[in-house]
Parts: structure tokens; sequence; C-alpha cells
């Protein structure tokens, strides 16, 4: 594809050879005037300190001046303009449409879903926008933006590396990525983090039943939770943004740090919750690390959520199948630990022993649905990449909102190809006009 009628080989990422050597000898020109600004001011501090008599004097003269120049190196090595990143030269033109430029293989392996199951995802996600436009006034396709974002999580890869796929600049894939995906979590996340009523109280009654034939041990138990512990990048201790919240809570950096470490696990990170209906959807839930899993299930409002009952009928209530973390009650069946099952009777340890093998055995799709976020895509694994502490800000709700986007395209990919837990359960996943149209109608709170 040829360049418009409006359009330069600059816009396009190609300069010409002239402008390259050009831009060479400037930055050249720029490293030998830093080294000689740099001796210079070396020169200056240096002589400043001999003069002064007084200690106290001189430091407050050198110390200012050293924060200046650092500061100038900073702003040189950080800078993303012309002169301090060179623009990359592409021997073809930027990517435009990936559903006509890719075949069937390169976008399954880009994103995974099929080029009609991705046009069909295009359609029914009707609240984001045709146009996506950055701060940074980059504009392009919803499907281009939906392809970067996917591309982005499906292989742990750098920006640097995703420019030759694109063949577009490194800071535009930044904003483009960064602004679709803050609209995914705006407009769609209320999916993973609110019962989608509307769906689930309809097909209660045939989830149980269908459950108990396939070997359930728990009658309308249809929920099945679990939590994680996610590893994330280690948070510096002495840092910017650390600093700034031990001083507003007139505590250490050092507890700053401790508070997103675990010693159980031996990482620092989040604690992410998973609960599961028997159709495979996922909702998820994500908070600090130190919090157990039972404090997790009633922070996240799940617990409260969860308690209804099928066909309202008060003798049946929806059960959620827990591990043993988790404390038990009337909607609430946590599966019995080796000491629990020690007091029981003899009489009715086998009888205690087969329901929780059934138990155990369908609540393990729980544990499944963290592996396929994971599998299908690799980039939320991919903890050196996960800063807590980003830019002077705190990173964390950053992290979690990614967590819930990734778990709501891994339930739209349940929707188009199914999943594990539907083949084990034998209940038929929702069609994705169905899961989303809830959220299409106002019929979820936002977040």
């Amino acid at each position: 594809m040829g360049p418009t009628r409006h359009q330069t080989p600059t816009d396009r990422g190609r300069i010409s050879t002239h402008a390259m050597l050009y831009m060479r000898l400037r930055l050249k020109r720029q490293r030998k005037r830093r080294k000689k600004l740099r001796a210079n001011w070396c020169e200056r501090i240096v002589n400043d300190e001999d003069t002064d008599s007084d200690e106290d004097t001189a430091l407050a003269r050198v110390v200012p001046r050293i924060q200046k120049l650092v500061r100038r190196q900073l702003k040189h090595h950080t800078s993303y303009t012309f002169s301090g990143r060179p623009r990359q030269v592409f021997p073809l033109p930027p990517m435009v449409s990936p559903l006509q430029e890719l075949d069937e293989y390169q976008f399954i392996t880009a994103t995974r879903f099929t080029k009609g199951q991705f046009s069909d995802m295009l359609i029914q996600l009707s609240r984001l926008p045709r146009t996506v436009k950055t701060k940074h006034r980059c504009t392009c396709s919803l499907e281009l933006a939906l392809f970067i974002l996917l591309k982005r999580w499906t292989a742990p890869q750098t920006y640097e590396q995703m420019t030759w796929f694109f063949r577009r600049q490194r800071s535009w894939l930044i904003a483009v990525h960064e602004t679709i995906l803050n609209l995914v979590i705006e407009e769609y996340c209320a999916l993973i983090t609110n019962m989608d009523y509307r769906r689930v109280l309809r097909e209660l009654d045939d989830w149980s039943s269908t459950l108990m034939m396939h070997g359930a041990g728990t009658r309308d138990g249809v929920f099945f939770a679990d939590g994680k512990a996610k590893k994330d990048c280690k948070p510096g201790p002495a840092g910017k943004t650390a600093r700034a919240i031990a001083l507003h809570l007139g505590v250490s950096a050092d507890k700053i740090q401790e508070s997103m470490y675990n010693g159980y696990y031996g990482f620092h990170g989040e604690k992410v919750q998973h609960i599961i209906d028997a159709s495979g959807m996922i909702y998820a839930y994500g908070t600090c690390l130190r919090t157990p899993d039972a404090k997790v299930f009633e922070e996240s409002g799940m617990k409260q959520q969860l308690k209804f009952y099928v066909n309202n009928d008060i003798t049946r209530p929806v059960k959620t199948v827990t591990d043993t973390a988790y404390a038990a009650d009337d909607f609430t069946v946590p599966t019995k630990s080796k000491s629990q099952i020690a007091h029981i009777p003899a009489a009715l340890r086998q009888a205690v022993l087969k329901l929780e093998a059934k138990n155990r055995r369908f609540r393990f799709e729980v544990e499944e649905s963290f592996n396929k976020v994971v599998t299908n895509f690799p980039h939320t694994d991919y903890f050196r990449k996960h800063k807590m502490f980003q830019s002077g800000d705190l990173n964390f709700s950053k992290l979690v909102g990614m967590w819930y986007a990734v778990v709501l395209f891994t339930n739209l990919h349940t929707c188009y190809n199914g999943s594990h837990a539907t083949g084990r359960y034998g209940v038929e996943p929702p069609c994705a006009a169905d899961y989303v149209y809830s959220c299409n109608h106002d019929l979820l709170p936002r977040q």
C-alpha cells in the first residue's frame, strides 16, 4: 500500500538517508556537548568546594547542582523525542487491517481467536468506540487496537519486538495499548466482578441437574471458588513512590515493600480469587497478597452476591464448593481436611470420603481456570514486566485491572471454543452475545 496524497514517508515510519545521516551527526554533537558540560560542572563544583570555608555552605551549594545534573542526564536517557530516540525505518508500510493482511494461522497465533470469532467479537463489544483516540493524538481502528492488545498478551515480548511486527513506532504502540486497555476495563470488567443474575438465575435448575448426572457430590453446588497468588516484580524500598506512600502513612519505606510480600509464597504480588460457574465463566477479584482466601471472598462482595436460591426455593440454596480455607455455611461447602475426616465416625467415613472425592474432582476446574488464563495469554505470568511502582505512581490497581481484562477475553474464548470445565460439567457455555448482553444494556454496575 503506497502513501496517500497527504502522507509523507516520515509519517509512515520511514525517513530518508540524508535525514538519517544528519540525525546521527546531531546526536554525536549532542553527546560531545553533554560530556563537555558534565566536565565543566564537575570542575565548578570542585572549585566551589575549595573556596568555601564553611562546609555546610559548600554542601548546600554542591548538592543542588549535582541533582540538577542528574535530572538532565535522566531526562536525556528517558526522552522519546526525535533527538533522544531515532525513528525506526521499516521496509513495508504499517499494518492497518490485521484481518486482511494475516492468514488464519498467523491470526490465531497472535490472538488465540479465529478471524470469524474476532470479527464477531468486534460486533458484540459495542460499548467500545469504533475509532480509538489516545491522549497523544494517535488514532486507529478498534480492530487494530484490540489486535495490539491481544498480541501483547499472547507472548512475553517487549514493545521493541512488536514494532517490527506492526511496523509502527514504539511510542505509538504504547499509547494505543494503554488507551484500549483502559477502555476495556472501564466498559466491560463489570462482567468479571459482578454476578450476572439475568443470565445465571434462569439456568440454575438445569445446571444442578446436569452436574448431578455427571457425578457431582453436592446438590445445587454450581459454583466453585479458589484463590491464587500472582507474582509481580519486586518493588524497590527506596524509590520515589515507596517514599511518598511511606511519608503519607507515617511508616518507613521498607514497610511498603513488606506489605506486598508473602512469606508463605516467597514473592511479591497480589492475591487473585476465581469463582467459576457451571458454564465455565470466570468471576475474579484481585487484592493484596497477604490477604487470606476467606477474607478475599468477603471483600470481593461475591460471598454476598452468591446468597440466592434455585427457583426461589428456600430449601435449595445455591452452594459454592471451596477448599478448606473457607468457612462453612448454608451457601458455602468447603472440602474437609484430613484431621476433620479423622474425627468422623468410622461408619460414615467411607461415604464422606466418596463425597469429598467428587467435590474435589469438580472443584479442580477452578484450578484449571488459572492455567487457561496463563496458557492463552502468557504475558500475565511475565512478572518482570509487572511493576507495582512505575513512573512515580502506584501501579497495583492497573495490574489488577489487566488481570480482569485478560479474564474477560478468556471468558469470550470459552464462549467460542468451550473449555475443560464445559467438557467435565456437560454444560454448554453461553454465546458471546448473551455473555456481554447485560453490560451492553447497563444491567450491571459500572466500574
